[in-house]
């Protein structure tokens, strides 16, 4: 009973430490310099060391950062808004290159992740990384995109009952 008793206690640790307030995937979503600081954020919370990140010019973006994390070259992008950073994503693939690597969008964030110094051979940084990134909340089942077009109704469907 008495482990019991402990499990229940650890239990309600972690949900209290996993509690967010949605504030880093809404800075996401809003794009502009809070969406870089939420990622950067995020990693230090997750027990990481970001260096300072300083402008980066690449081909696929204006408002882009890089720096290290970990010894992970690192590059964060942000976008006005997560269509334009989604259109961009194949530059994240392309900034890692041969290297081993990821790249992802999250809102209006392009995250590109690279091991060009070889220092994590079995991928565990890369990986923390990527978890750490906030993600944009997940929209309700019954919210539609307005620039969705509506389905045509299938007139084989039957109706429903009044």
């Amino acid at each position: 009973m008495r482990a019991g008793s402990w499990l229940l206690v650890l239990a309600a640790f972690c949900a209290a430490c996993s509690k967010d307030d949605g504030g880093d995937a809404k800075a996401l979503a809003a794009g502009g310099p809070g969406a870089r600081d939420a990622v950067i954020e995020a990693w230090k919370k997750g027990g990481l060391e970001p260096s300072a990140m300083t402008p980066a010019k690449v081909a696929f973006g204006k408002d882009c950062q890089s720096g290290t994390v970990n010894n992970m070259d690192v590059l964060v992008c942000v976008y006005g808004s997560p269509a334009e950073a989604k259109a961009a994503e194949a530059g994240g693939f392309e900034w890692v290159g041969g290297t081993t690597g990821a790249a992802l969008v999250s809102g209006a964030a392009l995250i590109a992740i690279s091991d060009r110094r070889k220092a994590d051979l079995n991928g565990r940084t890369i990986n923390q990384l990527m978890k750490l990134v906030p993600r944009e909340a997940k929209a309700s089942k019954d919210a539609k995109d307005p620039a969705e077009p509506k389905a045509a109704k299938d007139p084989a469907e039957p109706k429903a009952a009044k």
